[in-house]
């Protein structure tokens, strides 16, 4: 009777914040191709980029999550395969961004394109904030859309597909459209070219997670209004990226009068 029982099922785990590649793939099988790895350091990226193998890691896993790719993964003593889907939330210093986009581990790999970065305008909080709490009716109302749309169905047998309005795909290649044209020929977008080609995807997936937010699953269409959100919203992230590239182009130009490497953020 024993040998016919299956193994238990992993508890459920919707966060991490410290793993390696290999934990990482186990916790993805356990946890049914889905994690989330949120922190308030980047420790992970030093982990995930070979901390504790001299800089070699094999970083496909997290590559490949950010769009379910498959990974077949083939051990002495495991045999699976895995379509791979992690959310990323760090909030580190700029500081360290600078330092990590100088692992070559990640470099040349499009690893950092696949990330959307939200830089502030002003890196010091003014005093008329410090006194200041977030207003409790906000946290409730934010904790209750968070737990609703955790309670969403999941099947991964039998996804739901939204799809776009008539209207919200003519939005959205417009601006996909306006996206291509302006990262080439010296555009306002060429001097993060590689970034925002992949923006035109991340605002589809932008206005799933506001359509979600708005409706839930009642409708699976979403409209016009849903991905003009989404695009005012990467609009301002992009903006800001561009604005802290061209300040550090001058720094360098006026500073040390040469070039170096320069990312987004």
């Amino acid at each position: 009777m024993e040998l016919n029982l299956k193994p238990p099922k992993a508890l459920p785990e919707l966060i991490l914040t410290d793993v390696t590649s290999e934990s990482l793939l186990t916790s993805l099988k356990e946890q049914e191709n889905k994690i989330s790895i949120i922190s308030d350091e980047g420790g992970v990226l030093d982990v995930i980029g070979g901390l504790y193998n001299n800089g070699r890691s094999n970083i496909d896993v997290v590559l490949k999550g950010w769009d379910g790719g498959r990974i077949h993964v083939r051990r002495s003593n495991q045999n699976y395969t895995l379509t791979p889907i992690i959310t990323f939330c760090l909030a580190v210093q700029p500081d360290f961004l600078e330092k990590i986009s100088k692992n070559n581990t990640f470099n040349g790999r499009g690893f950092f394109e696949r990330f959307l970065y939200c830089i502030p305008e002003q890196r010091t909080t003014p005093k008329m904030y410090l006194n200041k709490t977030v207003p409790q009716q906000i946290i409730s109302d934010y904790n209750d859309k968070i737990t609703e749309l955790l309670k969403l169905p999941y099947n991964p047998n039998e996804p739901t597909y939204l799809t776009l309005s008539s209207d919200a795909d003519c939005v959205w290649r417009n601006f996909r459209r306006d996206m291509s044209r302006n990262s080439i020929n010296n555009g306002k977008f060429s001097i993060c070219d590689k970034w925002a080609g992949k923006l035109g995807s991340q605002v589809l997936r932008i206005a799933g997670l506001l359509h979600l937010a708005k409706v839930g699953l009642t409708s699976t269409s979403i409209d016009d209004i849903t991905m003009l959100d989404a695009i005012i919203f990467a609009n301002k992230l992009h903006m800001r990226i561009i604005s802290n590239i061209q300040e550090k182009i001058m720094a360098n130009i006026q500073h040390k009068n040469q070039w170096k490497g320069i990312h987004p953020f």
